[in-house]
């Protein structure tokens, strides 16, 4: 979280508008019987965090989150546009995110990627 947080104050002071979580490493290389590696219930709370310590300090910028399908894990909690966006609907403040689709890895793992562009907008 400090690493995100320093991370929010330099794009800050860059100016940026918008700050992109990449979900890469919330998830698992293979799947098992256990629990999920990174509990489900971890990501909403360190996503309000961190809205909360920008809410907090009264930066100008909103976050999104970019899907990455299998990037460099199997199986990840936030593969796609559209489980970004019902996780999105989720959270307190879900007018401070959005998503960030990347062709590339849409491509990559055989999904549309003009459909996921249709359903963000």
């Amino acid at each position: 979280m400090r690493k995100a947080m320093r991370q929010l104050e330099l794009g800050v002071e860059l100016g940026a508008k918008t700050f992109v979580m990449w979900g890469g490493r919330e998830g698992a290389r293979v799947r098992r019987r256990e629990r999920h590696p990174q509990r489900p219930r971890a990501l909403p709370r360190s996503r309000e965090r961190l809205r909360q310590y920008v809410t907090d300090k009264g930066y100008d910028i909103r976050f999104a989150i970019e899907p990455k399908p299998n990037e460099p894990r199997g199986d990840i909690l936030l593969p796609t546009v559209g489980h970004a966006m019902a996780f999105i609907s989720t959270l307190e403040k879900p007018e401070l995110f959005g998503v960030n689709p990347e062709v590339g890895h849409e491509q990559m793992a055989g999904l549309n990627f003009t459909s996921g562009i249709a359903q963000a907008l």
